[in-house]
């Protein structure tokens, strides 16, 4: 898999020189610092509006698609980008003669749609829910040789094309995972969260927190824990065990997965997770970090700094990659689809679906500052005031040299594991003896060679 370090794309809006106002007055001198800042983000405005009129141009082509009625399926919730979804669709049909229907799946998605493959009886249109081509990619058309793609950022294009060549979804934003900190009660009791590299250091931190009186750990027993920072100890570049091959082909057998139930159940049983935490639900993990009573989690979207704040802004929150398991190895984080689409390849209405991927490259920016996760093509106006997107890119900054690869799970596990692992975490979380350790892992190696097997029957 191509492993590319991010590249932040910063989308700022055209500067205007402003007049003096009184006559005869000057401005200050600026410093070289202050010119060159200037001049770089006079430059980063003017690439960004280039490239977003570049990618205009191309798709104001008007075609007549003939009345043709097209359905795409989505998940999207009414609070969550449903209306800008179907706001897009309306303004595209009325553009190019055509109609794009809704079909609202809401969390039935994934499972409503994976009968459809099975049928064969797929939508023109489809939000790939970060699996364009892992799940998805039989059924799409590629799309690397669009027009648009080249405003995709070299995150997106690490995610959307694996160790291929083959892209099969338009991405809007990514979704990102790290950890989430409570900064002020970090800095209340002598921490720096920047200086935590490992995660010895995190145990190191554990242990200073649980001195203090305090649960250090806000995490709930979830998929997330047992999956999203796993492949730190099992995939990733600097990885302990990186034995990625023996994940895709079948063969794994699980043994550096040990690292991680030994590494929870080190922490649970030096008390710096909450007794609960087989029972723990998001809303629990929230309310202990935004109390204070808890200081960091896990595994969580890396958005979730600005959520925390709103909820209370008494403390400061910020996010970072996940530490590395070795010393002096780079951070890294989970990088997958957050919000992407893509074309049925064998749809009768290809062209006007083609069609409607290159309008939302350019017209989609309303739909992707709703739907959540960070920018990651050029070509489209997004807000990127908003907490969210601020909370996205203060660690983008923060931690320029972080590597940023798809999420272990998506890359490496068969359909159908995500459940397992919230399952796994149930046991795990709730007894954290060596047995049953490796119950857990037992548990998880099954499930994996039935998923993988199911996945692969020609093998």
């Amino acid at each position: 898999m191509k492993k590319r370090n991010f590249v932040a794309l910063s989308l700022c809006a055209a500067m205007t020189a402003s007049s003096l106002a009184a006559c005869g007055s000057s401005a200050p001198a600026q410093t070289v610092e202050e010119s060159t800042a200037k001049s770089e983000e006079s430059t980063e405005s003017a690439e960004t509006q280039a490239a977003a009129e570049t990618a205009a141009d191309a798709a104001d082509t008007v075609e007549d698609f003939g009345g043709a009625e097209l359905e795409m399926v989505t998940r999207l919730s009414t609070d969550g980008g449903l209306t800008e979804l179907k706001a897009l669709c309306d303004s595209f049909g009325e553009k190019y003669n055509c109609t794009i229907t809704l079909t609202e799946y809401g969390n039935e998605y994934e499972s409503i749609l994976k009968t459809r493959m099975a049928s064969n009886e797929m939508p023109d249109l489809l939000e790939t829910h970060g699996w364009s081509r892992l799940r998805y990619g039989e059924y799409l058309e590629p799309v690397q040789n669009e027009s648009w793609y080249q405003y995709q950022s070299d995150v997106a294009k690490g995610v959307l094309e694996g160790d291929g060549e083959d892209a099969y979804a338009l991405m809007l934003t990514a979704s990102v995972v790290g950890m989430v900190w409570n900064k002020t009660v970090c800095e209340e009791n002598g921490i720096d969260l920047y200086a935590v590299e490992t995660y010895d250091d995190v145990i190191e931190v554990c242990q200073k927190l649980i001195d203090a009186g305090l649960v250090p750990i806000g995490s709930r027993g979830s998929a997330d824990d047992m999956a999203d920072f796993a492949g730190v100890f099992c995939s990733y570049p600097d990885a302990p065990s990186p034995d990625a091959a023996a994940q895709l082909d079948g063969s794994w057998d699980w043994a550096s997965y040990k690292q991680v139930t030994e590494l929870w159940a080190k922490l649970i049983d030096m008390g710096a997770l909450w007794e609960d935490v087989a029972t723990m639900d998001s809303t629990a993990t929230k309310d202990r970090i935004t109390s204070g009573s808890s200081v960091f989690t896990m595994a969580n979207g890396i958005g979730l700094a600005a959520t925390y704040a709103k909820t209370n802004p008494e403390y400061e929150y910020v996010s970072t990659p996940f530490p590395a398991v070795t010393e002096g190895a780079k951070r890294y984080a989970g990088c997958g689809e957050g919000y992407a689409v893509g074309v049925y390849n064998e749809s009768e209405h290809k062209d006007a679906a083609m069609k409607f991927l290159e309008y939302m490259a350019t017209e989609g920016g309303e739909l992707a500052s709703v739907v959540g996760g960070y920018q990651v093509i050029s070509s489209i106006e997004m807000d990127n005031t908003t907490p969210v997107q601020q909370a996205y890119q203060r660690t983008m900054d923060e931690f320029p040299d972080t590597v940023y690869v798809n999420l272990w799970d998506r890359e490496y596990m068969p359909n159908g594991m995500w459940s397992v692992f919230s399952e796994a975490a149930g046991m795990l979380f709730s007894d954290t003896s060596e047995e049953n350790q490796q119950q857990v892992i037992a548990y998880l190696k099954t499930a994996y060679d039935e998923k993988y097997a199911a996945d692969h029957p020609e093998q």
